[in-house]
């Protein structure tokens, strides 16, 4: 988890660009940790930065049914993620309903979740 949440206050922070930074960050560290619990508690310190730019990707790419792909050319470990529909929900948050696969020693792990996008930009993994 901590793991997780150390990437995603990086991927927050990194995000917002130059803008408040304090929020994206905070933001990508709860999304992050999460995530990090969720989705990749087999994956390496390795494994979790590729996957991480594939899961942003795939919240930012707008395109319902593509899937983003990883791989770790060290562990041969990889994953893919597809976001399945896009919704706003009741508060006006843009949501992602989306499906995640990782293979790991080639035994895959599939998960379901949904994430929705904050506003300062950055995407929280609500469960």
């Amino acid at each position: 988890m901590l793991a997780g949440a150390l990437i995603g206050g990086l991927l927050g922070n990194s995000i917002a660009g130059r803008g408040d930074r304090t929020g994206a960050t905070v933001a990508g560290v709860v999304a992050g940790g999460a995530l990090g619990v969720a989705l990749t508690a087999k994956m390496d310190c390795g494994d979790r930065s590729y996957a991480y730019k594939a899961y942003s990707d795939g919240f930012n790419g707008g395109r319902a049914g593509a899937t983003y792909r990883w791989e770790n050319p060290q562990t041969r470990h990889r994953g893919e993620m597809r976001v399945v529909d896009y919704y706003n929900d009741e508060d006006r948050f843009r949501c992602a309903v989306f499906t995640q696969t990782v293979y790991i020693n080639n035994r895959p792990e599939e998960a379901r979740g949904r994430a929705c996008q904050q506003p300062d930009g950055t995407w929280a993994i609500i469960d």
